[in-house]
């Protein structure tokens, strides 16, 4: 046998599932060591004259990932043009007869509630906690006494009502039965709804908003847009205002700029309240860039997040990186929140990517995994709500990037324990919220936006890969996600409805997956659960795809597609029976519903 004369463009697949460095050559170093030849001829040979069946439908996941589960499901929001718009002054009084029923007493019981137990959510947003009670006292003795507020007082009373709108969104249904009488709740949501709380929600974020337009936020700029957006994050409102919580990012990005929050590097002449002000802009920052991440999408190309480098890079060439340096900075929760975030965004880059993430880069983001797991694990967990919280959250974005990182070993290079750990990973994401349900005074832990984000990549992947792989393992945690998802708390609302449906109809994909079996095809794309799921891509991209309406008729036409090549259907005699199962699933179980 002629050795290393040929060069593979990819590590062969023995060296692949051992996850050891490959050379590359036919037949590679390592495998002439360990005496597998053969082996490593042969799979190379496998992998050149055909590809796996299953193995290209499991790869097609990150495209659907990233379309539908990412962008579709979360940041994507319709709107009708022709829609009746309520009058401003209506709005107005709506706000102003919610406001009225909330006594100073309330007030107090909220903003108690939110120093208490939500400090790792907004805390960092603030130079000096202690002063928000000293505002609240404000606002009440300026309503009492009528007295017109001025700019910044705006500004305060909508940061207030901000946090007023978080606490509501995480106080368990009992405890905000002992703040609110029953009469009170029934005049904000009506006699007949089924969830308070739920209802409760948009009036409350309705008055923040609104006090905003109060300080015309537009043409003033203020330091507190920010922190009332940061702070707004922490709920609902991203998935149930998308545009309008886009549209205060991009101006929470100026602000920033302007007011040179990115600038927080200390200097040797900086006086102690410098020093305070730039450990306030610094973690505004890392929080903003946090969001700014979660909400990015392709119909936004401005950002902010990328301005900050990967820990990778840092890691890799310890050179001074431009501008900020996360690393040289001091591990306060902003900061690390946002390093667990940047691992999530290393490997989320390759989602709507056509390029195969790099083993060294797999293994490279593992050793920070590890590295942080020793961090998270010798953090001191004060007795406070604030300091399980912050751990908690820890935990949870380190778990679901572990279980991003495996997710990937599996699916690039399918390493022979990959599946098993990620679905690891998997379970352990479900004993932090399990946990957390026992522990009772916990359980609001699990309302965080980020919970359900996670569980929605989760839960739909392992819906997917059950379809395929006739595996107990994959069949188990795909039923425990199914069951975990029935019970998460219902102040995700409706986009937790669209995600079960989501799961649900990879489910009835499944039935036709068994009973149809191509014969004369050896392109798995041009089965029918593969057609619709194509369909399901190609309708958000057009979607994100479309042009501005300037003449009538235009608005949505794209000449543009996403899928080419092996994912085309070419219609004909013999495969018209095809297209109808696919149209009838499409009419049963229609996408569309998600994009709300």
């Amino acid at each position: 046998m002629e050795i290393g004369l040929k060069k593979s463009k990819h590590p062969c697949g023995v060296c692949a599932r051992r996850k050891v460095k490959c050379d590359r050559l036919i037949p590679c170093t390592n495998c002439i060591k360990r005496g597998q030849e053969n082996e490593c001829v042969d799979t190379g040979k496998r992998d050149a004259e055909k590809k796996d069946y299953n193995s290209e439908l499991i790869k097609f996941w990150h495209t659907y990932e990233y379309y539908v589960l990412d962008v579709g499901l979360f940041k994507l929001q319709l709107t009708d043009s022709n829609g009746k718009l309520e009058d401003f002054s209506s709005r107005w009084g709506d706000v102003q007869s919610i406001m009225d029923l909330v006594d100073l007493d309330q007030s107090f019981q909220l903003l108690d509630y939110s120093m208490e137990r939500l400090g790792p959510l907004f805390f960092g947003c603030l130079s000096d906690i202690g002063e928000i009670y000293v505002k609240l006292d404000d606002y009440w003795g300026r309503r009492d006494e009528g007295v017109p507020s001025n700019l910044d007082e705006c500004y305060w009373d909508a940061l207030l009502w901000a946090i007023f709108t978080m606490a509501v969104y995480y106080m368990t249904p009992e405890k905000l039965a002992t703040v609110f009488s029953e009469d009170q709740l029934q005049k904000w949501v009506g006699q007949e709804s089924k969830n308070t709380q739920l209802n409760l929600l948009p009036a409350f974020t309705e008055c923040t908003i609104m006090q905003l337009y109060n300080a015309n936020f537009m043409a003033n700029p203020d330091i507190k847009l920010i922190q009332i957006y940061l702070i707004l994050c922490n709920t609902n409102f991203n998935w149930s205002n998308t545009h309008l919580s886009s549209t205060l990012l991009i101006l929470c990005l100026h602000v920033a700029k302007m007011f040179h929050i990115d600038d927080f590097r200390s200097l040797i002449n900086d006086s102690t309240a410098m020093k305070l002000s730039k450990l306030t802009c610094e973690k505004l920052w890392y929080r903003l860039c946090t969001y700014d991440y979660l909400q990015s999408s392709p119909q936004r190309s401005i950002s902010c997040h990328g301005e900050i480098s990967s820990l990778l890079q840092h890691a890799a060439y310890l050179e001074d990186l431009p501008n900020t340096d996360v690393n040289q900075s001091e591990d306060n929760f902003e900061v690390l929140y946002w390093k667990l975030i940047s691992l999530d965004r290393d490997l989320d880059q390759y989602l709507a990517s056509p390029t195969k993430p790099p083993l060294k880069t797999l293994d490279a983001i593992q050793r920070q995994t590890e590295i942080f797991q020793t961090k998270i694990s010798n953090m001191v967990e004060e007795e406070s709500f604030s300091s399980a919280f912050e751990k908690f959250l820890a935990i949870f974005l380190l778990r679901s990037v572990c279980w991003k990182l495996h997710k990937m070993y599996f699916i690039f290079y399918d390493t022979s324990d990959s599946l098993t750990a990620s679905i690891h990973h998997a379970k352990s994401l479900i004993a932090l919220l399990v946990n957390n349900v026992r522990a009772k005074k916990r359980i609001f832990f699990n309302k965080h936006p980020i919970v359900l984000m996670t569980f929605s990549r989760v839960a739909s992947f392992y819906a997917f890969a059950n379809i395929f792989m006739q595996k107990l393992t994959v069949e188990e945690i795909h039923a425990d996600l199914k069951e975990l998802l029935a019970h998460l708390p219902p102040t995700f609302g409706y986009k937790l409805e669209n995600l079960t449906y989501l799961v649900d109809r990879l489910d009835q994909l499944k039935s036709i997956w068994e009973k149809i079996i191509l014969i004369d095809s050896k392109n798995p794309f041009q089965h029918p659960i593969m057609l619709i799921l194509k369909n399901d891509v190609e309708r958000i991209y057009q979607i994100l795809q479309r042009g501005p309406s300037l003449i009538r008729g235009t608005g949505l036409q794209s000449p543009k597609r996403l899928f080419q090549d092996d994912y085309e259907f070419n219609m004909d005699d013999n495969n018209k029976e095809i297209a109808l199962i696919v149209i009838e699933f499409e009419k049963k179980f229609d996408i569309g519903g998600i994009l709300t």
